[in-house]
């Protein structure tokens, strides 16, 4: 699985518009071969008494495979700007029981899935297409949140999709029916855990990560809260990521444990110190240290000796790390200010720098 680093957008370049998904399947549409695979038959409101006579001469069109592997609701979500009611046509089919939990290509990408990716086409701005399209394919699911659940082959679920994006419409449109259960499938990327890894200085992603510690909270959903993906819990991919308002957010508003160590003997404060002490660093040290604005009182766990003396397997301490990872300028004017007695503080640090 890729990392979080590095999980591309399904492979398709969506966010910044200069490539159609369309490419995905230009070529071996299988529309000579199938009838209900054709454009042209969706043009004008007649197309349910077309598509009935096809119907009744062929039962199997409805079900048919192209040699995509596209069944028609698959076909009709990615060729909506030919269609002359893509929601309606859409509809029309689900109400004909064709299959909604059966992926096509080689992203693993099912009907909801489409219906993000192909968003906004001709005649329907705003997202309504993709929000549309999204009702009509859970409203005839007997179960919304395993719909949503369902993942791609690197383990996003539908509201990957919005978060990566910044798409609030569409993340509002399936947030209520999204469930992050405790041992839920290991290929799933946690939606936490996910958004962490975004960058987190735009107001709608923070928006989204507050929506998101909310519905686990009133969910009662702690297990979310540190759960290791990759070896790492949320909190400690946002330290890794420099992504301070989810640093903040997380220590004030979740049940994220700053105390426990990972299988490499580390707290979330050793990671702080090993991203470096940019200014983002700086503030994620911080509020993982301190409890008040004036640096003063520290967290329980986070005394000198988680500092100085506290060890993870690899035998090195936070501030080893430390003294790699930034200018000692940075190391005497950060530490020097964390704690009630500033002089002690700043001794035992001279101590252990020597």
């Amino acid at each position: 699985m890729n990392t979080p680093e590095t999980i591309p957008l399904i492979s398709l370049n969506i966010s910044n518009g200069t490539q159609s998904p369309r490419a995905l399947h230009q070529s071996g549409c299988g529309n000579d071969l199938l009838p209900l695979h054709n454009t042209d038959l969706y043009k004008d409101e007649a197309f349910k008494n077309k598509v009935q006579k096809i119907v009744n001469d062929t039962p199997d069109a409805v079900n048919s495979k192209d040699d995509t592997g596209r069944n028609v609701i698959h076909f009709l979500i990615e060729n909506a700007n030919e269609c002359d009611d893509a929601v309606d046509i859409l509809s029309f089919f689900i109400r004909s029981n064709v299959p909604l939990d059966e992926p096509v290509g080689k992203d693993f990408l099912y009907p909801v899935h489409l219906a993000i990716l192909y968003n906004k086409p001709a005649g329907l701005s705003d997202d309504r297409f993709a929000v549309s399209c999204i009702n009509v394919l859970l409203e005839t699911e007997a179960d919304i949140s395993l719909a949503i659940g369902r993942i791609n082959k690197d383990g996003w679920t539908a509201l990957h999709y919005p978060v990566q994006t910044c798409n609030m419409k569409i993340f509002e449109a399936l947030l209520p029916f999204y469930a992050e259960e405790p041992g839920a499938p290991n290929k799933r990327v946690p939606i936490l855990n996910f958004i962490c890894t975004q960058d987190c200085s735009d107001t709608v992603r923070q928006g989204m990560l507050i929506k998101i510690i909310d519905r686990l909270h009133k969910s009662k959903n702690k297990f979310a809260f540190n759960h290791c993906w990759n070896d790492f819990t949320p909190l400690k991919q946002a330290v890794r990521s420099k992504n301070v308002f989810a640093v903040e957010t997380l220590v004030a508003k979740s049940y994220v444990r700053l105390t426990d160590e990972d299988k490499s003997g580390r707290t979330p404060i050793f990671y702080a110190a090993m991203a470096g002490f940019s200014y983002d660093g700086d503030k994620c040290l911080r509020s993982l240290l301190s409890r008040g604005p004036n640096l003063g009182i520290l967290r329980p766990g986070y005394d000198l000796d988680a500092i100085f003396v506290k060890k993870d397997k690899s035998q090195k301490t936070v501030f080893d790390y430390a003294r790699e990872n930034c200018h000692p300028d940075a190391i005497t004017m950060l530490f020097g200010t964390l704690h009630p007695h500033g002089s002690y503080f700043k001794a035992k640090m001279y101590t252990y720098m020597e």
